[in-house]
């Protein structure tokens, strides 16, 4: 029995793939409606933990972690770019490749919650203050953005056969006869030469 050809793992695929694009809605839902609570409800804030963990309402007008402040159209027009590649890596990405999948619908939803920011305000909305990690406050959006950059990472290293190169050379060479015959052949050669 071919698992590989089984229908239930077709639907399984599928079934993987519509969660995937799933997230991205979520991410932004919950990106929004957490940065609306934050801005009517935490001004000034208050501490979670003291020393660690804060809530508290913020305006950046950068990048993630405040980097270039003030550079809203610059980071518009980063943010657009970035979308319509990632969108299309995800199309493009076989149903299978869940992990692949899963981590682009995380920076995509992150980057259309703080998209939406941008756009409409000019400045993205923080309000988590992580104070041992030393950072800007930061969003969900944010975190979704780093989480999906994360995975993406480990899904291009471990999982993704177009970019293990090195695998597939070899991988390759084991599996093609003439490169096979070839090496042999030089091996007899050498084997001549030195009686």
């Amino acid at each position: 029995y071919n698992m590989h050809n089984s229908p239930f793992r077709s639907i399984a695929q599928l079934i993987y793939y519509f969660i995937s694009i799933a997230v991205i809605p979520l991410v932004i839902a919950l990106d929004l409606i957490t940065k609306s609570i934050a801005e009517n409800h935490l001004i000034p804030g208050f501490t979670v933990i003291n020393g660690i963990f804060d809530l508290r309402y913020s305006e950046n007008t950068g990048g993630a972690l405040s980097i270039l402040s003030g550079k809203i159209t610059f980071f518009i027009i980063v943010t657009a770019v970035s979308l319509v590649l990632f969108t299309y890596f995800f199309i493009k990405l076989r149903n299978d490749m869940f992990l692949g999948h899963f981590s682009l619908a995380l920076i995509i939803g992150g980057a259309i919650g703080n998209f939406f920011d941008r756009i409409t305000l000019h400045y993205v909305r923080d309000f988590i203050d992580f104070r041992p990690m030393g950072f800007a406050n930061f969003n969900v959006a944010d975190m979704a953005l780093t989480i999906g950059c994360v995975l993406l990472i480990i899904y291009l290293l471990f999982f993704s056969k177009e970019f293990s190169i090195l695998k597939n050379n070899s991988d390759t060479d084991k599996n093609n006869p003439d490169k096979k015959n070839r090496n042999m052949s030089e091996t007899y050669e050498e084997e001549k030469f030195e009686d």
